[in-house]
């Protein structure tokens, strides 16, 4: 069960690191300028290696776990947003993310 959790985690954290670096290659240098940039291969790599992660946990558990549980990927993605641009988090926010975890931790324990 724990090898599961850390693949989970590691999942989700790997869509959120790809979705950072999405966002830093999107500077409106134009498709040339994207693939020029190392952030764009960082970006593809991590959400390639979430995706693989994806199907190999499904193997071992059920597509309904699995699925609600992805939305792990929203609370990283807020951490790594306020450590990578400064963003601010609001009550709406952290509201959002108790619910996420609270969510997760229903689907993961019933």
């Amino acid at each position: 069960m724990l090898e599961k959790a850390i693949c989970i985690l590691l999942m989700t954290l790997l869509g959120s690191v790809g979705a950072i670096y999405l966002k830093r290659v999107s500077s409106g240098n134009g498709i040339l300028g994207v693939l020029k940039d190392v952030n764009f291969y960082v970006a593809v790599a991590s959400y390639g290696l979430s995706a693989v992660l994806n199907v190999l946990i499904l193997v071992v558990m059920d597509y309904v776990v699995v699925l609600p549980l992805c939305a792990i990927t929203y609370v990283w993605t807020t951490v790594l947003a306020i450590f990578f641009f400064k963003e601010k988090i609001t009550v709406n926010k952290i509201v959002g993310i108790a619910l996420i975890f609270a969510g997760t931790a229903f689907i993961s324990f019933v």
